[in-house]
């Protein structure tokens, strides 16, 4: 499998886990046969402004690679930033976190909550995508986010090289 410049092997996965897929667990994960390890979710807004604890969490070890970054939040220029020092502290792959359904997480208008603006989703994949990360291929080259609303016909945003390709029914 072809993940941007990435080929992939296995299909084992390490899915993003809050408290949990710290440096040492991402570590021996990849030891037990993963291909892709990930790290907890990290607040891109906590990053860009410096929180010590929050950039401890980009810590990657050299025998964890491929690894992922996961990011939240819901501003997109603070988000770009954050993938951008994602892929400096050795991202393989900056995963945008748009389903987390945590109360403190949707309240800041992330996770889940994006689901509901997916223009603002939107938003966040596409200038995510025009970053340096995105253009060295760490991000997925291509992206679509899609949603239906009641009443309203389905709408799709696709986001190809930072710039938005295609939206309506």
């Amino acid at each position: 499998m072809r993940l941007g410049t990435l080929e992939l092997g296995t299909p084992v996965y390490l899915a993003p886990m809050a408290g949990v897929t710290n440096e040492a667990f991402r570590r021996l994960c990849r030891e037990q046969g993963a291909d892709v390890v990930m790290s907890e979710m990290v607040s891109a807004r906590a990053l860009v402004m410096g929180n010590e604890r929050t950039r401890a969490m980009l810590g990657v070890a050299e025998d964890e690679h491929p690894v992922a970054i996961q990011l939240f939040g819901s501003e997109p220029d603070v988000v770009a930033e954050a993938a951008v020092r994602a892929e400096a502290a050795g991202a393989d792959i900056v995963d945008l976190n748009l389903g987390c359904p945590v109360d403190k997480i949707v309240r800041g208008g992330s996770g889940a909550a994006l689901l509901r603006d997916p223009e603002r989703a939107a938003a966040v994949v596409e200038r995510t995508y025009t970053t340096p990360a995105g253009q060295h291929g760490y991000l997925e080259p291509q992206a679509t986010v899609a949603w239906m609303e009641p009443g309203k016909p389905y709408v799709k945003s696709q986001v190809n090289g930072g710039r938005s390709v295609g939206r309506g029914s």
